[in-house]
């Protein structure tokens, strides 16, 4: 499985690079404690599930938004993924990745405009398709941060699209909507991210 972890916040990455050598440990230890416990009742009421997804395969209602019209799914390199859906769930413990890129004929503009309609029901649409630009501005112009508590309020960072793309965010850090489309010769490229991530403050008390 090969796929590339665009316009993700470097926390969100080092979840997900975590997550599975996390899900790996925690099942072997869940289940060497369930060998070593077997028996009692008292350990039995404590046992923990774990539960964990990775696959290639990134659905629409994953994602939580629509698949461009008579678009295709769009490999970099013939033994890469086109989608990664990836997902871990145990105790306080939850975290998912939906990745997934396209490919189509249509215009830049055209499908930019489609998206950020469809992922403004989410709420104003961050918009940083312009380096340099405030990314703590929203659709209406205003500063986000100064109506909501600013550790969860998103901004665009370092995420700015190839010239002549366009690259929205949408949500919160903890429940987050991310597009880039981009020109690719003749063609437009399509990435759709959906990211569900734990608080990096919490983690850290």
């Amino acid at each position: 499985m090969k796929m590339e972890t665009f316009y993700l916040p470097e926390f969100t990455r080092r979840v997900a690079a975590m997550v599975v050598v996390f899900a790996g440990t925690a099942l072997l230890a869940g289940s060497l404690s369930a060998q070593d416990q077997a028996g009692t009742a008292k350990n039995k009421a404590v046992t923990k599930s774990i539960g964990f997804t990775l696959s290639t395969e990134a659905k629409e209602k994953d994602l939580g938004l629509p698949i461009y019209p008579g678009a295709k799914e769009y490999k970099e390199e013939a033994d890469s993924d086109a989608g990664l859906h990836m997902a871990l769930s145990g105790g306080s413990f939850g975290f998912k990745l939906v990745l997934l890129k396209l490919e189509s004929a249509d215009s830049v503009e055209k499908i930019a405009g489609f998206y950020r309609k469809a992922m403004s029901k989410y709420g104003s649409v961050l918009d940083c398709s312009k380096a340099g630009s405030d990314s703590r501005k929203n659709d209406a112009g205003k500063n986000e941060s100064a109506n909501n508590d600013k550790s969860n309020a998103l901004t665009c960072e370092d995420d700015h699209p190839e010239k002549g793309g366009y690259a929205y965010k949408v949500g919160t850090k903890q429940k987050m909507h991310v597009v880039a489309v981009e020109p690719n010769g003749k063609s437009t490229l399509i990435s759709l991210v959906y990211v569900e991530s734990p608080d990096e403050k919490k983690n850290q008390d």
